[in-house]
């Protein structure tokens, strides 16, 4: 009865107001609770819904807009939208005294990494490898020998010798195993010993730098620091390079003037996180390489421009009243020149010698070309 009452008050109130109870899970419960009312459905307008299809419009016009600017603009000037990701640098004066410590300094930078070769040991087990060979060699020579005169068969039939292998200590095939696993221990060995023979020797100026640091710094206990002692053994593992002394010589020259602006120039913020020590440089290569390039450039450039310039010179003043004088001078100049431009090949590339007589007639050649020129304008 108070159901009924209920309903009926309900049904009258929204008559009057038109709209069903506010609360939106009220009114899904009252609708179920209510099959029987056909009440209609009112439709509720969002009043920011056309806002929302506007900006949605907008901003397919601005992707279409940018879509096509990045069309037509070249990639090299589109920027990158993803974002740079973090870069972990290993810094020395966080490592661990000792290995940890070591370790960190000598990966630091390409001209700290030597090592030992270990000539001796390689030469002790070659050695201990060819005689091994050699004992096995003989065997097989008296197996051979003796299958001669008591059964040649076993010598022209390979399924004749596996035959009596119950009849012998040790078949051929035994001992030809045993070769063939003593020989690739032995041509792999010999092949690393030589390509260790064949490495690059440090340099005087990076091999001071890491016993310096090992005697002062003290990382590890005395007698485990050894290594760096042996200095005939050592090796780098720096790649060689044609101006690896330029390079050198410009990293000295950089540490002449104020650290931190050389730091600003010539090292990468992750080269610079690497250490805080003063006393420890480590400038970026790629960027010193570039310095390097720069100078190379500068010096082709001059003995281009400076020997012809100065033929030119000399052969404009050239007379018949000291055409000794400027000959003697034009053939200076072509000396000197030619000479330059040969020590220039040989220092900064790793040119053969027959290059580098190939490139020193040709330069000559050319300045010979010049003088002949000015001569025969000179003469008309």
């Amino acid at each position: 009865m108070d159901q009924t009452a209920a309903n009926i008050d309900l049904e009258k109130a929204i008559e009057i107001s038109g709209e069903p109870p506010c609360s939106p899970n009220s009114q899904s419960t009252w609708q179920s609770q209510n099959g029987t009312l056909n009440s209609p459905i009112v439709e509720q307008i969002d009043p920011e819904h056309d806002s929302e299809e506007e900006s949605v419009q907008s901003q397919r016009r601005q992707s279409r807009i940018t879509r096509f600017l990045n069309a037509i603009t070249p990639r090299h000037f589109q920027g990158s939208s993803s974002q740079p990701f973090r870069t972990i640098i290993r810094k020395l004066e966080r490592c661990e005294v000792g290995y940890p410590y070591l370790a960190t300094f000598m990966d630091s930078d390409e001209n700290f990494m030597i090592y030992r070769r270990f000539g001796f040991i390689h030469t002790r087990l070659l050695l201990q490898k060819q005689d091994e060979l050699r004992i096995m060699e003989e065997e097989l020579d008296r197996m051979d020998k003796r299958d001669l005169t008591t059964n040649p068969k076993a010598l022209q039939c390979r399924m004749e010798d596996i035959e009596r292998q119950d009849q012998l200590p040790e078949t051929r095939q035994a001992l030809l195993a045993r070769l063939e696993a003593t020989v690739l221990s032995y041509d792999q060995l010999l092949l690393n010993a030589q390509q260790l023979a064949a490495a690059n020797r440090p340099p005087e100026r990076d091999y001071n730098s890491v016993a310096n640091f090992v005697r002062h710094k003290k990382p590890l206990m005395e007698g485990d620091d050894d290594f760096i002692y042996n200095k005939e053994d050592l090796i780098t593992l720096r790649p060689g390079r044609e101006s690896a002394w330029l390079d050198a010589a410009v990293e000295k020259l950089l540490k002449l003037f104020p650290r931190t602006a050389v730091k600003y120039v010539f090292c990468s913020k992750e080269t610079a996180a690497k250490t805080t020590d003063e006393d420890l440089f480590l400038p970026t290569k790629r960027r010193v390489g570039r310095l390097v390039s720069c100078i190379i450039m500068t010096m082709v450039l001059a003995l281009l421009v400076v020997p012809v310039y100065a033929l030119y010179h000399v052969g404009s003043s050239f007379s018949k009243t000291n055409a000794n004088t400027s000959n003697a001078i034009c053939m200076g100049i072509l000396l000197v020149a030619t000479l330059l431009f040969s020590a220039v090949l040989a220092l900064f590339t790793k040119a053969k010698r027959h290059e580098l007589l190939g490139a020193a007639a040709g330069y000559c050649a050319l300045l010979v070309v010049f003088i002949a020129n000015l001569g025969l304008n000179n003469t008309l």
